[in-house]
């Protein structure tokens, strides 16, 4: 069988939040699962559009194979031009992976989003 649910909540303050979690039953093997947690601010900062700032947490356990351990951490701003219907995001995440016998390095990634709605 399979599980997922998730959750999200918008406060009129701005504060924003939502958690994902799901889970696999395999047969004569360790059940994979995730959670994921995310919380967040809009503000208002200036007057072309909201400017929104969030804090990610992912953990995945035995999705691959067993024994095996995925996280995430990251940040991310993204500033909302409302005027000409874009946006504009950059994100930094860690990215670490390891298995019951090997311990791979972490990876550092920083992206940037681009957005034109039209």
């Amino acid at each position: 069988g399979v599980i997922h649910l998730s959750a999200a909540v918008l406060h009129d303050s701005g504060f924003n939040g939502a958690i994902a979690f799901g889970k696999r039953h395999i047969k004569g093997s360790d059940d994979p699962r995730f959670l994921d947690f995310d919380i967040g601010y809009r503000a208002k900062i200036y007057g072309i559009g909201g400017t929104n700032f969030s804090v990610n947490v992912q953990h995945t356990d035995d999705l691959s194979a067993d024994n095996t351990d995925g996280r995430s951490l990251g940040f991310t701003v993204a500033q909302i031009f409302t005027p000409i219907g874009a946006s504009v995001a950059v994100t930094y995440k860690n990215y670490s992976f390891d298995t019951a016998s090997n311990t791979f390095e972490d990876i550092d990634v920083l992206s940037l989003q681009t957005v034109f709605k039209f």
